[in-house]
């Protein structure tokens, strides 16, 4: 039986599954923009994936165009995760 994933491991998974770089593996120092390709309309998209992939209502649009790290991208999931249990 596999190990169950982490959510940082899940954030990962989706940021480098989206990522119009097509890195072979995104690390939490990533730079969204700069390292892995994105521009807004890819940053969206992601923003849908992991709110599909975490259950989420909304990231909102003006919250994910600000993040710049995947590390950010971490920690906004784990404070919504942890607002909506």
């Amino acid at each position: 039986m596999a190990e169950q994933e982490t959510a940082g491991e899940r954030v990962r998974r989706v940021v480098a599954k989206h990522a119009p770089a097509r890195v072979p593996a995104v690390q939490s120092g990533d730079r969204i923009v700069e390292d892995l390709g994105y521009d807004s309309l890819a940053v969206l998209e992601l923003a849908f994936a992991l709110e599909e992939e975490f259950g989420l209502e909304s990231i909102g649009m003006e919250r994910a165009l600000h993040l710049t790290t995947v590390a950010d991208v971490e920690e906004l999931l784990d404070r919504l995760s942890r607002a909506g249990a």
